[in-house]
This record gives C-alpha cells, structure tokens and sequence, in this order.
C-alpha cells in the first residue's frame, strides 16, 4: 500500500486496510505500507496484528535502548517534559551534521556519501544525487539518505526486521 499522504490518502487507505482486514480470512496476510499506516489514529491495533504488517520508515527509536533513556531523563531533567520524536531527530540531524563538519570541514557535503552514522532514532547512509551520470560535483541535485527501516508488527508492538 504505497499510500502516503494524509490530506489525500488516509480515508483510501484506512478503507483499503479494513476491507483486507474483513474478506482475508484465514489466508496469511502481509501488508507492506508507508507510515501513515502508524501514524493513523483511524487504524487500530488489531489491524495491525490481523494483517501482519511491515510500515517502511525513516526513523525507529527502541525506548528499551539504554542510551535513549539516558538521554530521556536527561532531556527531563532539563526541560521537565520528555522529548517528543522531533527532539530526538533534530539532535540525531545535529549529531550527524556536526560530526561531519568535524571530521570533513566546511566542505563536508561533498565527503557525506563516505561517512555512515548510526544515532538514537535514525541511521545515515547518505547518498548524492546527480542530474547527469557524471560524477563530477557540479552535477550534484541533492543529498538522499537511503537507510530505510522495515518495522514488523511482532508481540504487540513494532520492531525493526
């Protein structure tokens, strides 16, 4: 289900999931779906578990993780509020950047696609995007991260595969 929009697409795909849901019987069943699929509230639990399904995203953070509660009760501590998914991005992308300008310099762009970075809720594995084959820089469109993780929904909750 490569929907993904939310303002276009999550009627569709809420429709799409309860029909596969109610007429799959007892065929085994695995949905593979974008996040809006998580980030529905119009999709429910047992969806999830009745259609066995894998939601590809950018970003997974393991709140069982020793480091992510270190610095959740340090963000508390600080703050007194727990950080929110976006807290945890921004300093992943901070993190990334930062070691980057570090170990490359201010031209760290044009070295991004060699350094590979694993950080509390997203991994980096950057990669340029030309507009020609060429490989020379000047024909750089844009930077992609390709790291992408397949979350399967496994004893009540989502897991990376």
């Amino acid at each position: 289900l490569p929907n993904w929009s939310f303002s276009e697409d999550e009627q569709f795909v809420y429709d799409v999931v309860r029909k596969m849901s109610g007429e799959k019987g007892l065929n085994d069943v695995t949905l593979y779906g974008m996040p809006i699929l998580l980030e529905s509230d119009r999709i429910k639990f047992e969806h999830y578990s009745n259609l066995n399904m894998k939601i590809c995203r950018t970003s997974y953070l393991d709140r069982t993780d020793t480091l992510v509660k270190e610095f959740r009760n340090a963000y508390f501590d600080l703050y007194n509020d727990f950080p929110s998914e976006e807290v945890f991005k921004g300093f992943d992308m901070m993190m990334f950047i930062g070691r980057s300008l570090n170990n490359y310099g201010k031209n760290f762009q044009y070295f991004i696609d060699t350094y590979e970075s694993s950080l509390y809720q997203t991994a980096y594995k950057v990669q340029k995007i030309f507009t020609n084959a060429d490989d020379s820089f000047k024909d750089i469109q844009y930077f992609q991260n390709e790291h992408l993780y397949i979350l399967e929904f496994k004893d009540n909750h989502f897991i990376p595969n």
